[in-house]
């Protein structure tokens, strides 16, 4: 005849001095360590992890390239196209336009960057004469007028941004 379960003792174990609360025991080596922060550990690896400085998130040489590939295609773009002087420096504009219209952050520094050295390097292939002749005053000038496009673009880029995401 089974055991009735009523019959059987509901009091907890007894705890054993030797094992205390730990059933595996009180200083037991599993031989399986975890790193103190998950995160740290496959962070720390990385290289990018490595060469994080804290001007990180001001400079995305990414975002840079990409900007600065796209300045170029405006550049000539706007020159071939529109065939007008300063079309170029259009082009530009319109590039840190689409940049700030589409990204969702500050990128000033850079489309600046982007735009000072396309505009300087296609005033000098544009211009090589005036380049050679009046020294770096030219050169200075439309990298210059290449920088200030491309913020003015992205300004007024994430100027529509607000204004299309902002509540009514």
């Amino acid at each position: 005849m089974a055991k009735r379960r009523d019959d059987q003792s509901r009091d907890p174990p007894a705890e054993d001095p030797l094992l205390g609360d730990d059933p595996m025991g009180p200083d037991v080596d599993t031989g399986v360590t975890e790193p103190v922060d998950p995160e740290a550990a496959t962070a720390g690896d990385s290289v990018r992890a490595r060469l994080a400085t804290p001007f990180s998130e001001l400079f995305s040489l990414r975002l840079f390239l990409v900007v600065l590939a796209l300045a170029t295609v405006g550049l000539v773009l706007g020159t071939v196209v529109v065939g007008l002087p300063g079309a170029g420096i259009a082009g530009i504009a319109v590039v840190g336009f689409a940049v700030g219209v589409g990204h969702g952050h500050r990128r000033y520094l850079e489309l600046l960057l982007a735009g000072l050295l396309v505009a300087g390097v296609g005033t000098v292939f544009e211009y090589a004469l005036v380049a050679v002749v009046g020294g770096v005053a030219p050169v200075a000038l439309g990298a210059a007028a290449g920088g200030i496009a491309a913020l003015a673009g992205h300004y007024f880029g994430r100027d529509l941004r607000a204004g299309l995401t902002r509540d009514l």
